[in-house]
């Protein structure tokens, strides 16, 4: 909105603390960001998303938040899953991550696990590159394929397998592009845990980092149903990727999961 839009530039680089985010979660925001001014005015930036969540995680489940940012899902996911359970937060950027670090503290979230590198298929050196306009809130790990990106670091990268994990119930993968990099990098762990996944799946040319056909095929390969994540909160299966948009946030789980055995 208009008015929204007006603070946005007259709070830009501020930072405001929220108290209630969420329920009782404290939080800090930047107003003059997308994410920050959704979380000051409307509680959430990933709503539909974030209630879907809370709905999936159960007490002691493990949940892995990759593409952290300043925490809206670790902190949800870190009280739904409770002391018994665990949130893996991945977050390369140095800034970022010493807000989401601060953030954890705050809530006194002690079942958080924060790892600063990136996820991809392979253990390597990546560079991060800021994004060329105000609708990505994240870094590309993939070089866009228009205008000239400014290089902001070089991280780590790691694999989820990587991790040896023995349970992972859910994922949530936010990464910019390098989404189909990093699921072809945890193929044993999705295979061995059958985690339900939330994941950005997008036809973004700028950065033709992958045919979203590819994570489709992949994710349908090894048993899970896909639909797209409506704003609304409701659910439209994907029978194909001639059922993808330009952009959408896809959820993913395979019908094989047994929860009571886990």
């Amino acid at each position: 909105s208009a008015l929204m839009n007006r603070y946005r530039r007259k709070w830009a680089g501020k930072e405001v603390e929220i108290s209630d985010f969420q329920g009782d979660l404290r939080i800090a925001v930047d107003p003059g960001d997308e994410m920050g001014s959704r979380i000051l005015w409307f509680d959430a930036y990933s709503r539909a998303e974030l209630a879907l969540v809370r709905q999936m995680l159960q007490p002691r489940d493990v949940f892995a938040d990759v593409g952290a940012n300043i925490g809206e899902f670790t902190l949800v996911a870190a009280r739904a899953v409770g002391w018994g359970g665990e949130v893996i937060a991945f977050e390369p950027m140095p800034a970022v991550r010493q807000r989401l670090e601060r953030h954890i503290l705050w809530n006194d979230l002690r079942n958080v696990t924060i790892i600063p590198d990136a996820l991809g298929d392979c253990e390597d050196v990546v560079s991060l590159y800021a994004p060329l306009d105000e609708g990505h809130q994240g870094l590309f790990t993939t070089l866009p394929s228009e205008g000239r990106p400014t290089k902001v670091a070089e991280v780590r990268q790691t694999t989820l397998d990587s991790l040896g994990l023995k349970r992972l119930d859910g994922l949530k993968l936010d990464i910019e592009g390098a989404e189909l990099s990093a699921l072809r990098g945890g193929l044993e762990t999705l295979k061995h845990c059958k985690p339900w996944i939330i994941c950005e799946v997008g036809k973004d040319t700028r950065l033709d980092a992958y045919d979203p056909a590819e994570i489709i095929s992949l994710l349908t390969g090894l048993g899970y149903s896909l639909s797209i994540i409506e704003d609304h909160g409701g659910l439209s299966p994907i029978s194909g990727a001639g059922d993808l948009r330009e952009w959408q946030n896809v959820l993913a789980r395979n019908e094989t999961v047994n929860r009571s055995s886990q």
